[in-house]
């Protein structure tokens, strides 16, 4: 039972007698007595992201934009309309029993921030109409951020030195680690690369960023983080804390490298468009704490339409296709990993839309993606995750105590192959993929369909 008022009042009662009618009448009586006030945005939504945990469930809310109506269950979606709201989002993960629900809706609830709180947490005015633009973009993952640092590593290890490790003594496996952990840690090592693969001549001709990339989840890492890639997900983790050497390139990545400046002029040819080169672009220039995040795109695209400027990025591949060159024909659709990076690219640089341009000897696709402020939501709650939960508590304890075998002395810290919301995320990358438009293809300089 829930009682409310629709208008951001709402509670819940328990009460717990043998007959049904006399429980039902002592929870009535009990409602009024355990009732919540719910901040709304704009009368009908709520303010950012949020997630909570009761017990073996955990509960994710997202705003919504007007008219997108109520998703949710039964049960969350009662208590959403009895507090008067009208357009969010939710997805149950666990244990979808009543009372954890209830009990992980309201924590959910509770914990949602108001502009005014957010102004006091950041010392800074918080403009109303970025809440209006962008509302799950004003900087906050509430439930996630707030408990980022409240893990601990001292009742992990012992110290046994106050110098810091190096990525050359991880490398080094230690002679007493039998060869089933040796053969588990293999699979994760960067495979061994010919030295030519890193010379200058082969590297992208306009991106060198590799150091700044190193401290940083950069957008064409987000699917492996999320875990479209079990295996691939453990690898980066590997690499953020410096357990391994960060992934340099292979002959799939020359190829781009050395084909996309061919790609960039083709595109310009085909839409007339300009293009900027800009910088590696850090997220959190407004809210310091999301500049863990940060992005290296190919191009920034300006269009004026009766005098209104649309704001675009582009995004170029060009597909190796394993060597084979017989089978390079231009994509009929975006491939669901993909989906992350463009809708990354796009909240980074603050763009509406991307042109993502697919370049093939034998010929070439253009498709626009636009901008899906839920999806960046969920997305950005899985990152925050990856990095928060796994990859920095694990650099804190590499920073005071030498470890060997870190995926075995780091086993509480270590990520999961997947996240929790990966199956959602890849139902929502379909989503987007089948939304996408596909503008143009030609193969051989004739248009198909």
């Amino acid at each position: 039972m829930f009682c409310g008022n629709y208008h951001g009042v709402v509670g819940y009662p328990k009460a717990k007698v043998d007959a049904v009618p006399i429980a039902v009448q002592r929870a009535h009586e009990k409602c009024f007595q355990n009732l919540h006030y719910i901040e709304r945005h704009e009368e009908h939504t709520i303010a950012h992201a949020i997630q909570a945990s009761y017990k073996k469930t955990k509960v994710y809310l997202w705003p919504a934009p007007t008219a997108l109506g109520m998703r949710a269950g039964r049960t969350v979606e009662n208590i959403l309309l009895l507090a008067g709201f009208n357009n969010i989002k939710s997805k149950v993960i666990g244990s979808r029993t009543p009372h954890n629900t209830v009990k992980a809706v309201f924590k959910a609830l509770n914990a949602v921030e108001t502009l005014k709180d957010m102004q006091e947490k950041f010392g800074r005015v918080v403009e109303k109409h970025l809440l209006s633009r962008n509302i799950s973009s004003v900087g906050l993952l509430v439930g996630n951020l707030k408990d980022q640092r409240t893990y601990s590593s001292q009742s992990l290890f012992e110290p046994v030195s106050e110098r810091l490790i190096t990525s050359g003594q991880f490398l080094k496996p230690p002679s007493r680690r039998s060869s089933s952990e040796s053969s588990c840690y293999k699979k994760f090592a960067i495979a061994e690369t010919h030295p030519i693969i890193q010379s200058s001549s082969l590297q992208h001709w306009f991106k060198n960023w590799q150091e700044q990339r190193k401290q940083k989840l950069t957008a064409s890492t987000f699917s492996a983080a999320v875990g479209f890639w079990p295996i691939r997900r453990t690898q980066l983790w590997l690499e953020k804390i410096g357990a391994i050497e960060p992934f340099f390139g292979n002959l799939a990545t020359c190829w781009s490298n050395i084909k996309e400046e061919v790609a960039l002029e083709r595109y310009k040819l085909i839409t007339g468009n300009t293009v900027d080169f800009p910088e590696f672009q850090v997220y959190g220039k407004m809210n310091p704490e999301d500049s863990w995040l940060a992005a290296s795109p190919d191009g920034l695209v300006d269009q004026f339409v009766y005098g209104l400027s649309l704001r675009g990025v582009l995004e170029i591949k060009c597909p190796f296709f394993g060597g084979d060159m017989s089978k390079a024909f231009p994509w009929r659709r975006i491939p669901l990993y993909c989906i992350p990076q463009a809708q990354g690219l796009m909240e980074i640089m603050d763009r509406d839309w991307m042109d993502f341009y697919v370049w093939t000897p034998k010929g070439s696709s253009l498709f626009r993606i636009y901008r899906d402020v839920e999806y960046w939501a969920a997305l950005k709650l899985a990152l925050s995750d990856f990095w928060w939960k796994h990859v920095q508590p694990a650099k804190e304890i590499c920073g005071k105590y030498v470890i060997t075998d870190p995926l075995r002395e780091l086993k509480l810290v270590r990520p999961a192959s997947r996240h929790e919301l990966c199956g959602y995320i890849v139902c929502e990358s379909k989503r987007i993929g089948d939304n996408s438009n596909l503008l143009m293809r030609e193969i051989n300089g004739k248009l198909t369909d």
